[in-house]
């Protein structure tokens, strides 16, 4: 056949296989596809009335994590208090939901959304068109109205602002730039499963119709499974009940006596029990009392000053809620302690700046307590870090420290910012038991401390766990201390004991130590579990003297980055530890380590995981030497990444090329009684913190498994009638 011959055939085939395509699409006319748009569509309405509405961000530097509003239909939950203090600098009105009357619509919203879905997809003509637009226009009206509540809290600035700013006018959707700070906003999950659903009405009004009773039925059950969603979840739902930071934990209602009046009228040494309620304002007791919660009693400073001040000796503050502090400026805290002999306990304080202050006071007990952060801590390595990048250094004087009680201590976030959980400062015998203490800039602070012990505290999430400074006589005994920027760190201290702690997860690329020592004279550390941090222990200025020995015994090292990293004027005796697994055992951080540091005591050296030597005698001490930070170290300390070398034929020849052509040079490490049992303390580590993923991709991931399902389903019944 001629080429002439073929080509009308070849125009008269459609471009693209255009025919192959409507035939595959054209199962999406089949009569079910209707009914199956309906109910699946219904089901995303009805979720939609449980998920969040509309979605703020704030970015800031002073905000390293930002601060996130989410508000459903009803309320507001997140970092809505962080977020009022700051609108209140600058003179912009307190987000209440309370003041929005249209969120009082949500579940009349859902239920509408079913029927117009129904309606757009089983109506013909143009009474289905209006509905199918009517659909679309709801998350478009959402929107609109937010961006009205926006023009409205943007343009209505107080004059007599603390600080003076312009109108400014945020996106409903996108970013908003003011000063330092971005805003982004976005529709929520709400509004895209609304959307999605009109997306399917679309696909359902192009299928072929179904009997009239099977319309029925089925927009009968679909707007009947909405009703009964939002009467059984999306109403409840919709009850305002969260505070800040996600947590159900609605205020009392006020209090049925002025707290003030019922301190005032109390004689020395009497207990008062304070009837359950919300009481607002700042309080100061300044008598011998002893005041107990009866039920849930919250004490809210309004975000003004400290919430309560005691400033009389043996003072008992029992069973409080406290939120509400001042911020940075004002040393806003939630319980500023002043006086000696007082007990805090079964307390739980949010919202303060710092969660407990005690200032120039012996005798304070502060015992199972609760003090939760904002978590919005501005994190640098500066304080921590020195020799090399990897040690830390002090930055402030002793001098300056004794009139500072934060002298070298790092700033705080700004008004909105995270001060510490619990602050000690020129005090002395000091008792800090079970107390969980979390988000917070340092967990405890201790600042001119003497005689304290910290004893089975739970500190997670925040910059460091412990943080002590020019401080002595300090005892640190069976705490836990996870997922911290770093876990002790003890600054220009003498006579410091850490034993069986278990400090876990500090990962910061820039401080990341699970241990720190600079400057300390006479610590011990007994019987911890320091396991994957990005370096076990580091230390440097430990001192070699009769009065100021430094040992590290039966400790776990497992897991880290670096077990233990060393400056050369560390003076420490090691003796019974184990070093399980770490990419780098023993890494110095500048010449000379070698000398001064010791690897055996009593007669004991230190379990090693990567030991190659024997026992033959079975006494549980190696038969020959081990040698630890040579080249080999080195490098996988420069280069994590070559870890999974270690065994390679490559590393074992620069060891062993170095132990020939390097002999002059002592190794970092030289155990001459290496241990071949394990004797430190059993790892008892919980299982790493897994990361939530993003719910933007648990709402794209059902998304696509509703469409895949409603055209799969369509698709199955289409072939079993065209049979």
């Amino acid at each position: 056949m001629s080429e002439a011959a073929t080509a009308p055939e070849a125009a008269a085939s459609p471009p693209g296989g255009a025919s192959s395509w409507s035939a595959r699409l054209r199962f999406l006319r089949a009569p079910s596809v209707g009914p199956i748009v309906v109910l699946v569509g219904s089901a995303l309405i009805a979720l939609a009335g449980v998920l969040p509405v509309w979605g703020s961000r704030l970015l800031a530097p002073q905000y390293p994590k930002g601060l996130s509003v989410w508000v459903y239909g009803g309320r507001a939950e997140g970092d809505v208090n962080e977020i009022n203090g700051l609108n209140h600098y600058i003179g912009m009105r307190p987000i209440d939901i309370a003041s929005v009357p249209e969120l009082v619509l949500w579940p009349l919203v859902i239920v509408g959304a079913g029927v117009l879905l129904a309606m757009a997809v089983f109506w013909p003509g143009w009474v289905g068109r209006l509905a199918l637009l009517a659909l679309w226009l709801i998350p478009i009206g959402v929107l609109a109205d937010i961006q009205r509540w926006l023009i409205f809290y943007g343009s209505e600035l107080d004059p007599d602002a603390s600080l003076r700013l312009k109108p400014f006018v945020p996106l409903a959707i996108g970013p908003s730039s003011v000063w330092n700070f971005t805003i982004w906003t976005y529709p929520g999950p709400a509004l895209i499963l609304i959307a999605f659903a009109a997306l399917l009405a679309m696909v359902g009004r192009r299928a072929d119709p179904v009997s009239r009773r099977a319309r029925a039925v089925v927009a009968a059950v679909a707007i009947g499974l909405v009703i009964a969603a939002t009467a059984l979840f999306v109403l409840p739902a919709s009850w305002p009940s969260a505070e800040p930071g996600g947590e159900a934990r609605a205020a009392p209602p006020a209090g049925t006596a002025n707290l003030a009046a019922l301190i005032e009228g109390a004689v020395a040494g009497a207990t008062v029990v304070v009837p359950a309620g919300s009481y607002h304002g700042n309080v100061v007791i300044d008598r011998q009392l002893t005041l107990v919660a009866s039920g849930e009693v919250l004490l809210d400073g309004g975000g003004r000053g400290t919430v309560v001040t005691i400033t009389a000796p043996d003072v008992t503050l029992r069973g409080f809620r406290v939120a509400g502090s001042g911020g940075q400026v004002e040393e806003g805290a939630g319980v500023k302690v002043l006086a000696d002999r007082v007990t805090l306990e079964g307390n739980r304080i949010e919202r303060a700046f710092t969660g407990i202050s005690v200032q120039r006071a012996r005798g304070v007990r502060i015992v199972d307590n609760e003090v939760i952060g904002s978590g919005q801590v501005t994190v640098g390595a500066e304080h921590v870090a020195g020799g090399g990048g990897t040690g830390p250094s002090v930055a402030a004087s002793p001098a300056a420290g004794a009139q500072d009680p934060h002298a070298g201590h790092a700033p705080g976030a700004g008004p909105g910012g995270q001060g510490d959980g619990i602050s000690l400062w020129n005090t002395s015998a000091t008792l800090i038991r079970g107390n969980l203490i979390e988000d917070v800039r340092d967990g405890v602070y201790l600042n001119y401390a003497e005689d304290v012990l910290l004893d089975t505290n739970e500190i997670r999430s925040s910059r460091y766990a412990v943080h002590a400074m020019f401080g002595s006589d300090i005892v640190v005994f069976g705490n836990q201390l996870r997922q911290n920027l770093s876990g002790l760190v003890f600054m220009n201290t003498q006579r410091v004991e850490a034993g069986r702690n278990v400090i876990v997860d500090s990962r910061s690329a820039g401080t990341g130590f699970g241990i720190v020592l600079k400057d300390v004279r006479g610590v011990r550390l007994l019987e911890n579990v320091v396991a994957r941090n990005r370096t076990g222990l580091q230390a440097e200025g430990t001192r070699d003297e009769p009065d100021a020995a430094g040992h590290v015994l039966h400790n776990r090292f497992a897991a880290n980055g670096v077990g233990v990293a060393l400056m050369a004027t560390t003076d420490l005796v090691f003796a019974g530890n184990t070093f399980d697994g770490n990419l780098t055992q023993v890494l110095a951080l500048e010449p000379g380590v070698e000398r001064h540091n010791s690897w055996i005591d009593r007669g004991f050296g230190n379990d090693w995981s990567d030991y190659a030597g024997f026992d033959l005698a079975g006494d549980g001490i190696g038969d020959v030497p081990h040698l630890s930070g040579g080249a080999a170290q080195q490098v996988l300390a420069a280069a994590p990444g070559l870890e999974i070398y270690r065994t390679s034929p490559a590393l074992h020849v620069l060891e062993a090329a170095q132990a020939v052509w390097a002999s002059g040079r002592a190794p970092v490490v030289e155990d001459d009684l290496p241990l071949t049992v394990d004797v430190a303390p059993p790892s008892d580590l919980a299982p790493g913190a897994g990361s939530m993923a993003a719910p933007w991709f648990a709402l794209a991931g059902g998304l696509l498994a509703a469409a895949l399902a409603t055209l799969l389903v369509g698709r199955a019944v289409t072939f079993r009638w065209a049979r």
